[in-house]
């Protein structure tokens, strides 16, 4: 007996993450024969490390700003600024939608940062940005901050705590 498709399990892949087209930037060009251009990815706080490297990430964005090409450098960080890492195209596929990208030794950065115990920084985009909540009740303490160093920097304050210049 035939088993009934819509009976058996389902295989859930991954969907593929995609740089939005608005969050590719052209920051310079160099003016030299074969020169290179320099880019700026800011990506969606959701996407990771290892869904920027893929080939398919940046493969619909190859025609903006006159395209990305081999040799040129894209600098990436998401929304959050937890991380930035520096890749270099490799090759531009037009055939298959994919830029094969290198990441480049030693640009590979984090920037998370523990908070009191006690405290928690949640990320709520927008202009929210990161915030300040109490784990005890869930309460929001403050927002806005662009970075977790921010937020660490107002929870030192608002305890009290910060050291005085002499």
């Amino acid at each position: 007996m035939a088993k009934n498709s819509l009976s058996s399990p389902v295989q859930r892949t991954k969907q593929i993450q995609r740089c939005p087209k608005a969050n590719l930037v052209l920051e310079h060009e160099s003016q030299g024969v074969n020169g290179r251009a320099v880019w700026f990815a800011r990506v969606p706080a959701d996407h990771q490390i290892e869904d920027v490297l893929t080939p398919d990430y940046f493969g619909q964005l190859q025609i903006q700003y006159g395209g990305l090409r081999a040799g040129d450098v894209i600098d990436i960080e998401p929304e959050t600024g937890l991380w930035m890492i520096r890749v270099r195209v490799m090759a531009v596929v037009p055939a298959l939608q994919q830029v094969k990208l290198r990441e480049l030794s030693g640009f590979r950065h984090e920037f998370a940062v523990e908070p009191p115990a006690g405290y928690r920084f949640d990320w709520r985009g927008g202009e929210v940005k990161w915030t300040i909540v109490r784990n005890e009740d869930g309460v929001t303490l403050d927002g806005g901050f662009d970075t977790q160093d921010e937020a660490a920097a107002r929870l030192e304050i608002m305890s009290g705590g910060a050291n005085q210049a002499a």
